[in-house]
C-alpha cells in the first residue's frame, strides 16, 4: 500500500468503535490494546467511536472522509452487526481501495460470512494484537499477508485462511502494553455506571488481569487460550487510571476472574499492600467459590460477582458443559451474599430438548433466591451464535440451514438475548419463546409485589422489558 503525495509520513490507521443495538457505551479495551500496539510501531492513529457520539449516517461519513486513512480497522461484538456492514459501506464510499480489517468476536466466529456481508479486505481470527500489526506493516510496506498468521483475507473469487496464531500464556507487562486510553474520551467511558451497586457518583474503568477461558460452554464462543498478567502490572495500571481520571471503581472484564483460587487471594492481597481504595466487580464460579474467597474479596473492596447460573436441571447444565451442579449454585449464592457481596447471576431457556418442566423449574429457583440482596432477574433466551457448539447442533438438526439464516433470524433490539432464533427445546405444541415472556412477566409481577421500591431504585434492565 503506498501513500499518494503530500500523505504524512507516518502510516495512518483510523481505529473505529461501532454503535451496540443495546445502546451500551463501555470503553473497547481490545480497541485500547490494538491502539497501543499501533502506537508502538510508529503509526499514527485516529480513533473514532460512534458508540459515544452515535452519529447520524451523514456526520459520520464526512469524519471517516477526514481522517483519510491508510487502513480502517473495526472491532465489536454480534450486537455490533448493522454498524458494521453500514461503516463498511461508508468506507468504500468516502475512501475507496483502503484496505479495511474486521477483528472481535463477531467476525472471528464466521470470518467469510462476515467478509462477504460487509465487503471488508481481512478479518484477524482471535487476539488481534500481533495480527493486525503484522498485517499493517505488510499493506505499508512490500510483505504478503499470506504469510501472516491468524487472518482470513480474500483470495481470488474467495476466501484463504492463513495458518492459525500460536497464543500466549501471559501477557507483557508494561506502561507500554496498557491500553492507549489517551486516544480515547477516558472521561466520557469513566462516568457511566453500568452495573449496581455502583453509583452516578462513581467513575468506573474496565481492566483485565487475564484474558480467554479453559471451559467449552455449548453456548459460548470462545477463540482466545487462557492468557494473564503479572498482577503488579495490573496494579500500576490501576494507579495510573486513578491518577490520571480520579477512578475510584473497576470493572474486572476477564471472562473469567475466579479461576485460579491462589490468584484470586493473590490479588486481594495485592489491593491491600497497595493501599488501593476500590470497589471493583469480577466473574465467578460456583464450582470455585467458597468462603474465604469472598471474604477475601469483599474486604479487598468487592461488592459485586458476575456468575452464570444458566440452567436449574443438573442434567442440562452437564448437556451445557458447566462443570457446576444445582446444589454448588444454591450454595454459591448463600455463601455470596452473607458475607454482603452482590451476586449477579444469569439463566437461559432453549437449549436442546428443554421443556416446560424446565422452565417452570427456573422460575422456582428465581423466586427461591429472591430474598436479601437479590435482582429482580428475568430469563433470557438460549441462542445459538455461529462458532458455538449449539450453532453445530442447529445445523445438524436442520434448525438452521446456515449463517445467513440465522442472522436473518435474529433481532438487533435493546434486550439482545430475549429472543430465540431457533427452536432446539422438546416443545412442539407450543411457541417456547411465547412461554418463556410469559415467565418472565409472573417473574416481574413477583418482584414488583415483594419489593416495588427497591427495583425502582435500582433502575435495572426491567424498564426495557
Amino acid at each position: 500500500m503506498q501513500s499518494p503525495a503530500g500523505r504524512r509520513s507516518r502510516p495512518h490507521v483510523a481505529l473505529i468503535r461501532p454503535r451496540e443495538c443495546t445502546g451500551v457505551t463501555e470503553f473497547s479495551l481490545g480497541l485500547g490494546y490494538i491502539a497501543r500496539m499501533f502506537l508502538n510501531a510508529g503509526f499514527e492513529v485516529t480513533t473514532l467511536c460512534r458508540d459515544l457520539t452515535n452519529d447520524p449516517t451523514a456526520i459520520f461519513r464526512e469524519k471517516l472522509r477526514a481522517t483519510d486513512a491508510d487502513l480502517f480497522a473495526i472491532g465489536g461484538m454480534y450486537g455490533s452487526y448493522p454498524d458494521f456492514i453500514e461503516i463498511c459501506g461508508l468506507i468504500r464510499e468516502v475512501c475507496p481501495g483502503r484496505p479495511i480489517v474486521l477483528g472481535g468476536a463477531l467476525p472471528t466466529s464466521e470470518p467469510e460470512h462476515v467478509m462477504m456481508k460487509t465487503g471488508a479486505d481481512y478479518v484477524c481470527i482471535g487476539p488481534s494484537d500481533d495480527t493486525v500489526i503484522e498485517l499493517a506493516q505488510a499493506l505499508v510496506g512490500d510483505g504478503d499477508a499470506r504469510d501472516i498468521h491468524g487472518l482470513c483475507l480474500r483470495d481470488g473469487s474467495g476466501f484463504l485462511r492463513t495458518h492459525i496464531r500460536a497464543q500466549p500464556r501471559f501477557l507483557d507487562p508494561g506502561r507500554d502494553s496498557w491500553p492507549a486510553w489517551e486516544l480515547f474520551d477516558g472521561a466520557a467511558y469513566t462516568r457511566g455506571t453500568m452495573y449496581y451497586p455502583f453509583t452516578a457518583d462513581d467513575v468506573a474503568a474496565p481492566i483485565l488481569t487475564a484474558r480467554g477461558c479453559p471451559y467449552s460452554c455449548n453456548f459460548c464462543f470462545q477463540p482466545m487460550a487462557y492468557a494473564r498478567r503479572q498482577l503488579d502490572d495490573v496494579f500500576d495500571e490501576m494507579e495510573w487510571l486513578i491518577d490520571r481520571y480520579g477512578v475510584n471503581a473497576f470493572y474486572i472484564e476477564d471472562d473469567l476472574f475466579m479461576l485460579d483460587r491462589k490468584r484470586v487471594l493473590a490479588f486481594c492481597n495485592g489491593v491491600h499492600t497497595r493501599n488501593l481504595r476500590i470497589k471493583f466487580t469480577a466473574t465467578a464460579r460456583f464450582n470455585i467459590v467458597d468462603r474465604a474467597l469472598l471474604v477475601a474479596l469483599k474486604e479487598a473492596g468487592c461488592v459485586t460477582l458476575f456468575y452464570g447460573g444458566e440452567a436449574t436441571d443438573d442434567d442440562i447444565l452437564e448437556q451445557m458443559k458447566k462443570k457446576i451442579t444445582v446444589d454448588q449454585m444454591r450454595d454459591g449464592i448463600a455463601q455470596t451474599r452473607d458475607v454482603g457481596l452482590f451476586a449477579r447471576i444469569g439463566f437461559m431457556f432453549g437449549q436442546p430438548g428443554e421443556t416446560s418442566r424446565h422452565l417452570d423449574a427456573t422460575v422456582r429457583f428465581l423466586k427461591e433466591i429472591a430474598y436479601a440482596n437479590f435482582e429482580p432477574r428475568l430469563i433470557y433466551g438460549c441462542i445459538p451464535f455461529p462458532g458455538t457448539d449449539l450453532f453445530k447442533h442447529c445445523l445438524s438438526h436442520d434448525l438452521l440451514a446456515d449463517e445467513e439464516d440465522f442472522y436473518n433470524r435474529f433481532r438487533f433490539q435493546k434486550r439482545l438475548l430475549d429472543q430465540m432464533p431457533a427452536n432446539m427445546t422438546a416443545i412442539r405444541n407450543a411457541d417456547p419463546m411465547d412461554l418463556l415472556r410469559r415467565a418472565n412477566a409472573e417473574l416481574l409481577a413477583y418482584y414488583q409485589d415483594k419489593a416495588p421500591q427497591w427495583i425502582q431504585s435500582l433502575n435495572s434492565e426491567l424498564t426495557a422489558a
